[in-house]
């Protein structure tokens, strides 16, 4: 089965992307070291996701999907800018934040922030 990230045009601007490129490096005594790429996927991406102001419908929306995912199964989305991806959530990264109720139907708003790693 394949998962596609919901509400993706409701993602913040504040959302970013994290790139590292993972090599090994050997330091001899003399002072030389040697460089090298670890392993083939030489390019490591994390983003930032934040969704601000969801009510209770698109919340649950984006809960249900991260219970869905677990942080094992991968998932397509496309980063602001960038062409679509597939992406693993990092299981210990989700916050969900109260921050304000609306006044008339008295519905909780929250601000979810999450982060996902590239996964090849």
């Amino acid at each position: 089965m394949s998962y596609v990230l919901p509400l993706q045009n409701l993602i913040s601007l504040e959302s970013s992307i994290d790139v590292n490129y993972p090599t090994l490096t050997a330091k001899f005594g003399d002072g030389y070291e040697q460089v090298a790429p670890m392993g083939i996927n030489q390019k490591n991406k994390v983003w930032t996701i934040i969704y601000r102001n969801m009510n209770a419908s698109r919340t649950q929306t984006i809960l249900n999907f991260l219970d869905a995912v677990k942080g094992i199964q991968p998932f397509f989305a496309t980063p602001i800018g960038e062409i679509e991806q597939k992406w693993r959530l990092i299981p210990d990264s989700v916050q969900i934040q109260h921050y304000a109720e609306d006044q008339i139907t008295h519905e909780p708003w929250k601000h979810i922030t999450f982060k996902v790693r590239s996964a090849v």
